[in-house]
């Protein structure tokens, strides 16, 4: 009997340890040496794009951002700031005036915003009569699906707030024609099928790079 209890809590234990390493609340405040790591929040992704899919956009990419600086371990990232919890923005993130950023995110030492400003699909051909294809048309060449991302990180941590990182990422995801006709009201964000999917692998790389430049800046704004 008692080696069955026994089975039983180390079991309980280990499925506790993998589902809190699989989420990015649970990444550590400090390094192994105690040094306290840069406590970031990233507020959710605002999606400035017209592309139609049955998921949310915005969604997908903060949780994929967040999930990569998670992984990293180098940032501490807030709790407070998951897509469903995050308080609604009441002003222009990305507008010259961020006198109110400080007093909206007091406990943060920087804050993470991203705009995804395009997400389109442009036949490989370059042509302008090929670039106004119709939606038929699209379906029998080779496309580029073209991403732009901007990102601005501030540093909240004196009395005036400080832009550390404002830059616009884009990236071009090469698409055949073998795979245009992927069907993403079946093939849906969230299923096994979906990562290895072209839209799935082109926002893997671009999320890829958005959180390597916020982990990169703020490492090194942290560093002064």
């Amino acid at each position: 009997m008692s080696r069955i209890l026994f089975a039983v809590i180390a079991a309980l234990l280990l499925a506790s340890c993998q589902e809190q390493s699989s989420g990015d609340d649970y990444t550590t405040k400090y390094y192994d040496d105690g040094r306290s790591k840069p406590s970031v929040a990233i507020v959710p992704v605002i999606d400035s794009t017209s592309y139609e899919v049955s998921w949310s956009l915005s969604e997908e990419f903060s949780l994929m951002i967040r999930k990569k600086l998670s992984r990293n371990g180098s940032i501490y990232l807030s709790k407070e700031f998951d897509t469903k919890t995050a308080p609604a923005l009441t002003h222009n993130p990305f507008s010259n005036d961020i006198s109110w950023v400080k007093q909206a995110y007091p406990k943060e030492e920087f804050i993470v915003f991203c705009e995804l400003v395009e997400h389109s699909n442009m036949p490989v051909e370059k042509s302008n009569a090929e670039k106004i294809m119709s939606a038929e048309k699209l379906k029998e060449v080779s496309t580029n699906l073209n991403m732009g991302m901007r990102i601005r990180v501030i540093d909240l941590r004196r009395a005036e707030p400080k832009i550390v990182l404002q830059e616009l990422i884009k990236d071009s995801y090469f698409i055949s024609k073998n795979h245009i006709d992927t069907d993403y009201s079946l093939i849906t964000w969230g299923i096994d099928e979906y990562e290895t999917s072209p839209m799935g692998m082109a926002h893997n790389m671009l999320s890829k790079e958005v959180a390597e430049r916020i982990e990169d800046y703020v490492s090194l704004a942290k560093s002064r």
